[in-house]
């Protein structure tokens, strides 16, 4: 089931929730973890790029990615 922010802010109040928040999430992702993923729709494209950037300074590279996600809290 999928919520919107202030969906998830109502229902958390209407059970009964006091200092409700809710926000969006992100997750940090690398490029090496990206091509190991996608290497299970291509392997041999997404093997080829996964060793080219294991050998540079890219292998480290991180950025964070909003997929949509969101997080919601509350005190009772």
């Amino acid at each position: 089931m999928y919520f919107s922010q202030k969906t998830l802010s109502k229902i958390l109040k209407d059970s009964g929730f006091n200092k409700v928040e809710t926000r969006k999430t992100y997750h940090v992702l690398s490029l090496e973890y990206i091509f190991n993923r996608l290497m299970y729709y291509s392997p041999g494209i997404f093997g080829f790029l996964l060793g080219l950037i294991r050998k540079t300074p890219l292998r480290n590279f991180s950025f964070k990615a909003y997929t949509g996600e969101i997080e919601g809290w509350g005190q009772k």
